[in-house]
């Protein structure tokens, strides 16, 4: 597998589980990413109004304010931020609102997945989700749950 390269990617990473943001956190930093990171969605919206990350990696289930609330957040005042949501709990419920925020093919998994694939899956998300010189519209927004991936159109587009 090749080495992914994060050099001069800014992300933020919003989940409430401290052990699972730790994980990101430090998988992005060997890959040389800058980060920042927050146990809460609207503590998240203000570090991305203050520095802007070009990806945000977020939670989907959250106390006070869920990934839900954070993606409308994100739409309405960073419309085209490349956003990874990744949770390992999605209900019915959530396909449909991710939906509805402009995410299509969204699948529902109960596979369990190791910390291994964890970390591939993150880097090989965000390699996805960085802009690139070439950037097309309707290509920055992604988004993986355990088992769930969706790429391409972005939402409200």
């Amino acid at each position: 597998m090749a080495t992914t390269s994060l050099a001069g990617v800014t992300l933020l990473v919003v989940d409430d589980d401290p052990h699972v943001r730790g994980l990101y956190v430090t998988v992005l930093r060997q890959a040389g990413a800058s980060v920042m990171s927050t146990g809460v969605a609207s503590e998240a919206v203000g570090l991305i109004e203050l520095q802007p990350p070009d990806v945000v990696v977020t939670d989907l289930r959250m106390p006070e304010h869920d990934g839900i609330w954070l993606l409308r957040e994100l739409k309405a005042r960073s419309p085209g931020l490349p956003v990874i949501l990744i949770s390992g709990h999605v209900e019915e419920f959530h396909r449909d609102k991710l939906l509805e925020l402009g995410f299509a093919n969204v699948e529902l998994s109960s596979e369990v997945v190791d910390e291994g694939e964890r970390r591939r899956t993150l880097l090989g998300e965000v390699e996805q989700s960085t802009p690139k010189p070439r950037w097309q519209p309707g290509e920055r927004y992604a988004a993986h749950v355990e088992g769930y991936h969706h790429q391409g159109g972005g939402a409200g587009r």
